[in-house]
């Protein structure tokens, strides 16, 4: 004799899970994504050669670093021969 349960008692037994349960990899992707951006908005105002910056409702003044040719040295590594 098999006993033949309906689904509501299914649901009875096991608790509904939480929001984050439900939607973590969701949250995990928002999160991501924003701090994606923010890292790119960042890398923009590191190289940007502007003095003053403005972006939604934060201002930025700074002095920016000056680069002179004879200050700025490149060191090419010695290629060896393989013979």
């Amino acid at each position: 004799m098999s006993v033949v349960c309906p689904v509501e008692c299914v649901s009875i037994t096991c608790p509904r899970s939480d929001f984050i349960e439900r939607n973590g990899s969701f949250i995990l992707m928002i999160v991501a994504a924003v701090g994606g951006l923010a890292g790119i908005v960042l890398t923009y105002f590191l190289k940007s050669r502007c003095t003053t910056i403005r972006c939604f409702c934060i201002t930025c003044d700074r002095d920016v670093v000056t680069l002179d040719a004879e200050h700025a040295t490149i060191d090419q590594p010695s290629v060896a021969s393989s013979q």
